[in-house]
């Protein structure tokens, strides 16, 4: 009896925690070579972690891990998986479910742009700045674009963002495309794929 209690109260707790609403915020930063950063924060920050490219590499020399480029699914292979019946349906179903829990909580974009004819950047800017003042949104105050007419083919800057979700809303979502006819056929693809390659 006390086992069942136990297993309950357990699952209540689980379920309880994953309404804690979850925070995760990026950077990507463009000036030569793209960087990408961010931080993931749970439980009123009780529980956070950073998220950034070289770190993870950099932990895993720290550990003694190797990394390796391994061996990736060529082009053919990834077209046929996205050739699967249902599945380009089922992906569609699960970002707007996804973006649907999603709230944005902050977005800042700070960019310099131009193309190699100036007069091209001067159209393209002239579209796009007041496209931009006219979007009815609070986000559009923290968007910066800036032009380059040096001639030369431009793209430099950074852009931050911050989005909320609750975890549980994403329970049903995920699930739903797991268990999909479509996500089967696919695992049972990349399980014969994999059994090829090593015969």
């Amino acid at each position: 009896m006390w086992v069942v209690i136990s297993l309950a109260s357990l699952i209540v707790i689980f379920t309880a925690v994953l309404f804690v609403p979850l925070d995760l915020s990026f950077r990507v930063d463009v000036y030569g070579k793209i960087k990408l950063s961010g931080r993931l924060r749970w439980l009123f920050g009780l529980v956070t972690k950073d998220i950034s490219r070289n770190k993870i590499r950099k932990e895993k020399r720290e550990s003694g891990g190797k990394i390796r480029p391994g061996k990736r699914p060529g082009f053919r292979s990834i077209l046929s998986i996205l050739k699967t019946k249902g599945l380009l349906r089922q992906l569609r179903i699960l970002i707007r479910n996804t973006f649907h829990h999603v709230k944005v909580q902050d977005f800042i974009l700070d960019c310099r742009a131009g193309l190699d004819d100036p007069a091209d950047t001067a159209v393209l800017y002239g579209v796009l700045g007041p496209a931009v003042r006219l979007i009815d949104s609070p986000f559009t105050r923290n968007i910066n674009l800036q032009p380059s007419f040096e001639g030369d083919l431009v793209f430099e800057g950074y852009s931050e963002a911050t989005i909320r979700v609750q975890p549980i809303m994403l329970f049903y979502p995920a699930l739903r495309f797991a268990l999909s006819l479509p996500v089967m056929r696919v695992i049972k693809k990349l399980a014969w794929m994999k059994w090829k390659r090593k015969k």
